[in-house]
């Protein structure tokens, strides 16, 4: 790891708030304090200008490029001469040798001279660095940084702020301007700097700063510590990390791991057999972890189960801790798993990566994504001939026309549609999308045929022999209307133009002969409308079910009960085709349609056999089956497929048809393949070198160890035998053609180039070595090998170009396919990623030993193979230590057979630009190893270990691997040990090292390991004793520990030197001896618990105290909590606890204290079955004197056992170490300060796997116009766009709860009722796969997933405003035009374009000229590439609007004023002349001037009273009001229980315009609409306003105030939403205490009312709130208390801010007022106060993670300003300090009262020196304030952490001083 990621920094504080810095724990092992000096070893820089210095290139016997030794490791070497302008690769040779690579040990440095120059070359032995003087400008030695301070003599580095003594000199170890020194660093407190030179002209301090201040480092244990200083930007840090103790309640995530590609952390690789253990490990900081477990998910049994793992040891550096668990599964299925991890308080989740591709993983707060583990069938293979086979795809009507007299079998297609004859073979497929555009000559019916049949095929066999098929996939051949055949008409018949049941046969016997097998195509989910089955048409004879149906009964056609057909003659069919229609699944499963299985599957001629045989001659028929769309199929009809096709054909394969993952088929009970689209997807994303969407999904580009990681995740999760017969495919026919994805098509003249054929050509051959060199099936797309290009389907299904082939490709696909088939390693040998860095991706295949990946017996071979996407050719350094041996020699069968060779571990390859390489092993080369070393045996030693093994034969040495853990992290410690015995020597007492041991033969054929051995060498310990005798008569009670009881060890060479002898372990063993006359009299009576098996010992570690003579004394006490007789005694042990040598045992007793009172007996609530836990809830005890805990005791059928103890203010605890399935019983005993114990009742409870209540929120664009569906693999509604209608929480916001079986595993997009409105990403563009998620209990049995839809399909472009035909006044010359379009949209507005640089809202000025304006909007993608260049795409996401705008023509003589104003005080008005239900009334308009006139018109209808404004009069009251609020008061224009108020549009321009707020007054509510209140794009007409009475509420706990108010505002046409909040007044009843009363809306969805709030006017009887949405409104007034807060300072407080829903307690009974509380909690009930609704996390801080409960908490408070975090970090579950939360306050009470901070200064607290620097001014604002106060004595505290109390208390201040209570 490069220093420079040492960039996180922790910061804790010890007791005396001394800053202890510390930097990221790194991986990198520290350099000694004292180096050993490596002047012996012999550096050469060698490369390609060795010539110019008098030498050959690449000479590592160089004598003129040897580099001098400049001390500490560091090598450097200056050209004597200039090297000449240009470019060149060097590296550095060690002792003239290749021995390990080089230096870097894989790839070349490049050194680019723009002039001749002298170059200076570094090398750093110790860090294995290397750089140059054009790269690297290293700090003069005189001014080389180095440590000043106290920590001088404590490191013997000169005297103490002696820059000139000093002697601890930073060096640049790295080359990366990072300068580090390491030092052995006693206990202690220290100060230091960092000087550059010896003087103090330039020092830096703390934060980098210059001159700044000193730094500070508490070393709590004596420590190896690295300083590092960076030059760039001064700053100065340590990897000082204290060492974990105990617990901390934290994690340190930066250092857990677990690797699924790594067999130490995952063994064996891969998908495992049933019954086959698997061993699964995880790392973490080491002493991090308090425990650790693993929960996973069995996808078959649909079961949780979590699991404790054990902690087996650490690192060989100590850096880190390793835990683990064996497992193996009795059946096949799919295993998901991640870890818990627990510290205390702390716990952390580590699952897969974010994209699930196995390796490593990642740690976060929350679930979030499982590991996949496959577990098949032991007895599951495919056969032999599938794996490693070349596959031919062939689309039957585009191969070949090999019989004439087929080609016009049939006239019509689908119905009575035509089929459209092409008797051009080269004509390309008609495609009806492109009917009406330029050019078109099709007839637009998706139907056309080119004559292509099973003859022609059998004719082209001896062509596809000689391409080296052995396997060709045939697209559907039976009876069907279209040309592709995915519409089966009659399974029984093969379709009439491609031939006969004859044909059929001759042609399977002709390709057997030939040695090629053939795969057919089967489709069983559903048949054509127009078959003999459904016979829609009536073209059949016989009754088709749809005839059937038609005739009023279906049952009576054969095939009735195989589909669904609806009353109303719709039917359900595949993806809304109903040309398809969809075999019915019954009770779950198409088999369950007894007449459909025993026609497929069950009858003796069953179509699934038949085609594999259907004339009794094997060798006639089919040799397996692709099942199309197999996982639309349910399971187990497949697995009665299998057995029914294997009894005509053991071991007939089935493919199936799987985009994604298809681990879950291949099990070993269906499927045997799959076509492998990820393959394919992941190739092209390598190659394609630009973002493109080729139809079926986005790809973008990645580098070689991403694909590698991509390709290893479908290794790891398909079985072997399946991963060795996937179909790897690099196109079909459901895909665009290969060379288009990569930039060609014949047929486009934008892509028809010369160069672009060329560029694609290579990309097409890169892939195909690839292809050719990999374990699978290497599928062949028919034509790609020929040239044949072109789009998405139908133009992927272009004729094959016979007579105009490119047979330079042809011929490139016949030598690689004839190297794949002529090696055998190429297609069975095992699999090993070689390289895979940048542009060069290189595996290795091996037959070693004599056997392949199977076990079977082949001749030992090895190949390389190797592709380079680069434009220049690329040389690679290949590390082989682990690959084979030396010596073995190669030649590139595709690059003139050039011969490479191992040498010294590694192999150099040169791989040609756009290329690749195919390296094939000499024949004859003897890669078998000799047996691994058996029955090795250990012996520990006094300082030595002993090895002994028994002699593998043909074995010459053996090497020696030692490591700390089992099963992996070894280092070879010697090397061709030619004896059968070895002594370690080389080890420290104490410790545990494991070995194991290898043979090797005289060529250097390495066996695998033997099995580990341990061992532990230890000083003997000689004598333990002196154990101290505690007093008797010991009074019982928690306060009361024993005395300290000492004892003393002596072991010879370990405790006589001074000080605490390392690695030795002392405990203190204690425990209650029942049977004494104590315990029958009181022990029993008081202290016990029922059930408890306490007879054990129990250990305590004990405290190093000192030396006595030669001996070391140990202490512990322990605390008695039962009255009688104790025994204790002390252990030691040095070797680990694999061994004890005790004291004797001393006794005392226990008396009782003056309470002998037990408590009162908690009530334990019976638990909710929940999967994988049990949540435990009390109520609490009473006791006399007090309750000191309660403890938790658990069964599970035997004797209690205690698994944890909670705080006397906790009642609950959750049980997560479950199992499901397993009945438990539970009770909780209380303690008191006696240990008095009194048992709860017995609770049973048995987890289970239960449904889980999934809400699933989405936030969608703010211009969606209608509903939103979920849909997806939903049990009930699968991929239906039109189904699960969710509900509408806001302007945005939809929701939807559904009920899914835990672990359940959901694809799902969000849809508008069609696949036509579906969500696109920002770009407009398709989603590169569906979202996922896993079903999972978050709690309560309920998840809560949260989503965001980008963009709509059928809305590439909204205009918010303006509106068309809209009217603006004359005065008006420009008006903006507010629009919401996609990512790299190109906008043009009245011809002026820009492109938009991100997804969402745009605006764009234009001018208007009097009159008609028209505003002419164009949207389309600026780059098309960004869509694959797809029309279809690009066509959608264009289109054009047209809006008119009408400006007023200025005529300056014409008048806007009131013809009917009357004075103040006057009122008139007038009675209906005929009218009925009309009437002109006055109505009071309230102002400044109490002005009334008449101001409209009111209609009546029942219990509606509507009053229409008189625009022109409203207008005038509007314009002449000298107040901002017009109020409308209606209270008077009658009595109904609903009031309506319409306001026309021009009135509510003129309300706006003259900046004054609209009020309208009703009998229980007012309402104030702002100028910006409303959508103003939604206002066509104007607005109703409606405010209904709805009575009072019917609620229980609140007290209701007022009526319930029903609000809403409607478009007189056209919905209207809110833009912003308006202001509702409600009048209310007096109110027992104002500051509990809040307004409350009705959801509906929830059926509950939900807190809003609001300011209280006592006076006027009045609460006052923004509405933020129309609802239902009531005023409550609510009190709600809490059981812990009867007696606290903040009972008052907290209770108020309860009620208004403020702060929450953590139960609903239990505030727990002095718990600190976290920056997060702080953070989220400020947003509560503030009402800040969260927003979605969008990742500003390293330690929030999106899913974190507070994420979008924190999202919404940083966007506000009210945390700022500390740059990358928000410290979200750190206790919040007080100025922390003083500052948190202050920003809060700013936003409430726009008040300004003044520059105060210093505090008058007593500790104002104690405060930050940042704070101190912001705390003496809000002293002078009064939200907060000081502590007694007038202390401040700063970083004291804040109760929940205090909490409370500063955000009533608040609310108080800012006048909102």
């Amino acid at each position: 790891m490069n220093k420079k990621l040492f960039t996180n920094r922790f910061i804790s504080f010890n007791m005396s708030l001394l800053l202890v810095l510390t930097a990221v724990f790194s991986s990198i092992p520290l350099h000694s304090v004292h180096a050993a000096d490596n002047a012996s070893v012999v550096a050469n820089i060698v490369g390609e200008f060795q010539d110019q210095l008098g030498d050959s290139n690449w000479n590592i016997d160089s004598n003129i490029t040897i580099m001098q030794y400049m001390g500490n490791g560091l090598y450097e070497f200056t050209t004597p001469t200039q090297l000449k302008a240009g470019s060149y690769q060097y590296k550095v040779a060690l002792n003239h040798s290749w021995d390990g690579g080089g230096v870097p040990s894989q790839g070349n440095l490049t050194l680019n001279l723009a002039n001749d120059s002298y170059v200076t070359f570094w090398f750093d032995y110790n860090t294995q660095s290397v750089t140059d003087s054009t790269k690297y400008t290293p700090i003069a030695n005189d001014k080389l940084p180095r440590l000043v301070g106290t920590i001088q003599s404590a490191i013997g580095a000169g005297n103490d702020w002696k820059p000139e003594t000093s002697t601890a000199i930073m060096t640049d170890d790295n080359f990366d301007n990072v300068y580090s020194y390491t030092a052995h660093v006693p206990k202690g407190d220290y100060q230091y700097k960092v000087t550059l030179g010896n003087t103090w002209d330039e020092n830096y301090g703390a934060n980098g700063v210059k001159d700044g201040s000193n730094i500070q480092i508490n070393v709590t244990n004596d420590a190896d510590i690295t300083f590092y200083y960076d030059a760039n930007t001064h700053n100065i840090w340590t990897n000082y990390s204290p060492i974990l103790t105990g617990l901390d309640n934290n994690i340190y995530y930066d250092d857990l791991k677990h690797d699924t590609h790594d067999s130490f952390f995952r063994n064996p690789f891969g998908a495992v057999k049933v019954d086959q253990t698997v061993t699964l490990r995880i790392q973490a900081k080491n002493h991090d972890l308090e425990s650790a477990r693993i929960s996973y998910w069995d996808d078959i049994n649909k079961i949780r189960i979590e699991l404790p793992m054990t902690r087996i040891g650490e690192s060989p550096d100590g850096n880190f801790e390793y835990w683990e668990i064996k497992l193996s599964f009795d059946h096949p299925t799919r295993i998901w798993y991640y870890f818990i991890l627990k510290d205390g308080t702390k716990t952390a989740y580590y699952g897969d990566n974010d994209d699930q591709l196995g390796g490593v993983g990642k740690a976060t707060d929350t679930v979030n994504k499982d590991f996949e583990l496959t577990v098949y069938d032991k007895n599951f293979d495919t056969p032999d001939w599938m794996k490693g086979a070349v596959m031919y795809q062939i689309f039957p009507d585009r191969f070949y026309n090999g019989d004439t007299s087929n080609d016009h079998a049939k006239t019509l297609s689908r119905g009575n549609d035509p089929i459209e004859f092409h008797n051009n073979w080269n004509d390309l497929p008609d495609n009806p999308n492109n009917a009406g555009t330029p050019g078109y000559t099709g007839d637009g019916i998706w139907s056309n045929d080119f004559f292509g049949d099973l003859k022609g095929i059998d004719d082209k066999l001896d062509y596809l022999k000689g391409l080296g098929v052995s396997v060709i996939y045939l697209n559907p051949i039976f009876e069907s209307p279209s040309n592709h055949k995915y519409d089966t008409a009659d399974y029984t018949k093969i379709d009439e133009m491609f031939g006969t049941t004859q044909d059929f046969e001759k042609l399977m016997s002709d390709a057997h002969a030939k040695g090629i097998k053939i795969i057919l195509d089967g489709v069983f989910n559903h048949t054509s409308d127009d078959s003999i089955y459904f016979n829609r048409y009536g073209k059949y004879p016989g009754l088709g079910a749809y005839q059937a149906w038609k005739e009023g009964n279906q049952s009576l056609s054969p095939y009735g009960d195989w589909y669904t057909i609806n009353s109303d003659g719709t039917y359900e069919c595949w993806w809304g085709y109903d040309s398809l229609p969809v075999i019915k699944s019954l009770n779950g499963s198409e088999y369950n349609v007894t007449s459909w299985a025993n026609f497929i599957i069950n009858d003796e001629n069953a179509i699934s056999k038949y085609w594999l045989n259907p004339d009794g001659n094997l060798n006639d028929g089919a040799d397996g089956w692709r099942l199309d769309v197999e996982n639309e199929v349910a399971h187990d009809f497949w697995t009665h497929f299998r057995n029914a096709i294997n009894t005509v054909k053991f071991e007939a394969p089935m493919i199936a048809e799987n985009w994604g993952d298809a681990s879950l088929d291949l099990l070993g009970d269906s499927f045997n393949s799959v076509m492998n689209y990820q393959f394919r997807n992941d190739i092209i994303d390598f190659l394609i070198g630009q973002s493109f969407d080729d139809g079926n999904g986005q790809h973008n580009p990645i580098d070689a160890a991403k694909l590698d990681q991509r390709l290893m995740s479908i290794y790891e999760r398909y079985p072997l035998p399946a991963f060795y017969s996937t179909m790897n495919l690099l196109g079909s026919h459901d895909t665009m053609r290969i060379l288009t994805v990569f930039g060609y098509n014949s047929a486009d003249p934008n892509e028809n180039s010369d160069a672009a054929k060329q560029l694609a050509e290579q990309k097409l051959k890169l892939a195909t070595i690839l292809q050719m060199g990999y374990p699978g099936m290497a599928d062949i797309y028919y034509g790609d090998e020929a040239g044949v290009s072109g789009g998405k389907d139908p133009d992927d299904r272009r004729t094959f170009p016979w007579g105009n082939e490119d047979t330079t490709l042809q011929d490139f696909f016949k030598n690689i396919s004839s190297i794949r088939n002529n090696n055998q390693v190429l297609k069975t040998g095992d699999l090993e990623t070689l390289y895979a860095q940048n542009d060069v991706y290189a595996i290795g295949r091996r037959i070693i030993n004599g056997k392949d990946a199977f076990g079977t017996s082949y001749p030992d071979s090895a190949a390389i193979v190797a592709i380079n996407r680069s434009k220049s050719d690329k040389q690679i350094a290949i590390d082989t230590t682990k690959f084979l041996r030396d010596g073995v020699t190669f030649k590139d069968l595709i690059n003139n057979n050039v011969s490479y060779s191992i040498s010294n571990g590694q192999i150099v390859i040169d791989v040609p630009a756009m290329s690749g390489v195919m390296l094939i092993s000499d024949d004859g080369q003897d890669l078998t190893a000799p047996q691994a070393p058996s029955n090795v045996v250990v012996t520990s030693g006094n300082g030595k270990v002993d090895l002994s093994w028994l002699q593998s034969d043909g074995a010459t040495g053996y090497n020696i691997y030692r490591s700390s853990v089992e099963g992996g992290l070894y280092e070879k410690i010697a090397s061709n040990v030619t004896e059968t015995t070895f002594e370690d020597a080389n080890v420290t007492n104490g410790l545990k090292y494991v070995y194991a041991i290898s043979a090797i033969d005289e060529l250097g054929n390495e066996s695998g390991i033997s099995n580990d051995a341990v061992a532990y060498p230890a000083y003997p310990i000689g004598w333990v004793g002196n154990l101290t005798q505690v007093s008797d008569n010991h009074i019982i009670g928690v306060d009361k520990p024993t005395e300290d009881i000492y004892a003393e060890v002596w072991a010879d060479g370990l405790t006589n030197s001074t000080g605490q002898g390392p690695n030795m372990i002392a405990q203190l063993g204690y425990k209650y001896v029942s049977g004494t006359v104590y315990d029958s009299v009181y022990g029993s009576v008081y202290n016990s618990v029922y059930g408890v098996d306490d007879s054990g010992f129990t250990w305590v570690n004990a405290q190093y105290v000192g030396d006595i003579g030669n001996n070391d004394q140990y202490k512990a006490s322990f605390t008695p909590d039962k009255i009688g007789q104790w025994e204790y005694l002390m252990r030691f042990s040095d070797n680990q606890g694999q061994d004890w040598i005790t004291t004797s045992t001393l006794s005392f007793y226990v008396v009782p204290s003056d309470d002998l009172i037990k408590p009162t007996a908690p009530y334990l609530n019976q638990p909710g079955t929940e999967s994988s836990r049990v949540s435990l809830t009390w109520n609490p005890s009473t006791d006399n004197v007090g309750i000191y805990d309660y403890e938790i005791y658990r069964s599970d059928g035997g004797t209690f056992n205690k698994i944890a103890t909670v705080s006397n203010e906790v009642y609950n605890y959750i049980d997560t170490s479950v199992i499901n399935g397993v009945t438990y019983n539970y009770k909780v005993v209380a303690v008191d300060l006696s240990f008095n114990r009194t048992e709860s009742n017995v609770v049973t409870i048995k987890p289970d796997v239960v449904p889980i209540k999934v809400i699933f929120n989405v936030t969608v664009p703010d211009y969606t116009p209608d509903a939103v569906n979920l849909a997806g693999t939903f049990p009930n509604a699968t991929w239906d766009p039109s189904a699960q209608q969710m509900t509408k929480i806001d302007n945005n916001t939809y929701s939807i709860t559904l009920t899914l079986d835990e672990g359940t595993q959901i694809e799902y997009k969000y849809a508008r009722g069609s696949w036509d409105k579906v969500e696109k990403d920002e770009y407009g563009n398709e989603f590169a796969s569906n979202r996922k998620v896993t079903i999972v209990n978050q709690g309560n049995n309920e998840m809560t997933i949260n989503d965001t839809v980008y963009r709509w399909r059928d809305i590439p472009i909204f205009i918010y405003s303006p509106s068309s035909n809209m009217t603006v006044d004359s005065n008006i010359s420009t008006m903006e035009v507010k629009g919401n379009t996609y990512k790299g949209a190109k906008v043009t507005i009245n011809g002026d374009s820009f492109v938009q640089d991100k997804n969402g809202v745009f605006t764009k000025d234009v001018s208007l000229n009097y009159g008609v304006n028209k505003i002419k909007i164009h949207v389309e993608p600026n780059d098309g590439s960004v869509y694959g260049n797809d029309q279809g795409r690009i066509t959608e996401l264009t289109k054009d609007i047209e809006i008119d705008v009408i400006r007023q023509e200025n005529n300056s003589g014409s008048g806007t004023g009131n013809n009917n104003t009357s004075t103040s005080g006057s009122n008139s008005s007038s009675t209906g002349s005929g009218s009925t239900g009309s009437t002109s009334i006055t109505s009071n308009i309230s102002n400044t001037s109490n002005t009334s006139n008449t101001i409209g018109v009111i209609t009546k209808n029942g219990n509606v009273i509507t009053l229409t404004l008189d625009a022109g009069k409203a207008k005038d009251l509007i314009v002449n009001s000298k107040d901002k609020k017009v109020v409308f008061d209606i209270t008077t224009i009658g009595e109904g229980q609903q009031k309506v108020v319409q306001i026309s549009k021009d009135i509510l321009d003129t309300s706006a315009a003259n900046g004054k707020d609209i009020v309208i007054k009703s009998d229980n509510a007012s309402i104030a609409l702002t100028k910006d209140a409303l959508n103003q794009n939604q206002i066509q007409n104007g607005v109703n306003v409606s405010i209904k009475d709805n009575g009072k509420p019917n609620v229980t706990n609140y007290v209701s105030l007022s009526n319930v108010v029903d609000i809403t505002i409607s478009g007189i046409s056209g919905n209207v939403t809110l833009a912003k909040p308006v202001e509702v007044t409600l009048n209310i009843s007096k109110a027992n205490d104002p500051r509990k009363v809040a307004v409350y809306y009705y959801n509906p969805t929830t059926n509950q009312w939900e807190y809003v709030g609001g300011k209280v006017d006592a006076s006027s009887g009045t609460i006052t709130f923004n509405a933020t949405h129309f609802s239902q409104y009531a005023a409550f007034e609510y009190d709600k208390t809490f059981n812990d807060i009867k007696d606290n300072w903040a009972k008052d407080v907290i209770e108020v801010l309860a009620s208004r829903h403020i702060v929450e307690g953590m139960t609903d009974t239990q505030y727990e007022p002095n718990k600190t509380v976290t920056r997060a909690e702080f953070t989220a009930m400020i947003l509560r106060l503030l009402n800040i609704k969260d927003e979605t996390y969008s990742g500003e801080f390293s330690d929030v993670k999106s899913g974190d409960w507070y994420a979008n908490a924190i999202e919404a408070a940083y966007k506000a300003g009210i945390i700022e975090g500390d740059g990358k970090n928000a410290r979200p579950n750190d206790s919040i300090t007080r100025e922390e939360m003083t500052a948190i306050a202050m920003r809060a009470y700013e936003m409430l009262t726009q008040y300004k901070e003044e520059n105060i200064g210093a505090t008058t607290f007593s500790d104002d020196k104690s405060i930050s620097d940042w704070a101190r001014n912001v705390v003496a604002n809000a002293a002078k304030l009064g939200i907060v106060n000081g502590e007694p004595n007038n202390v401040f505290a700063p970083k004291g952490n804040a109760t929940r109390a205090e909490a409370a208390a500063i955000i009533y201040g608040l609310l108080e001083k800012s006048g909102n209570i």
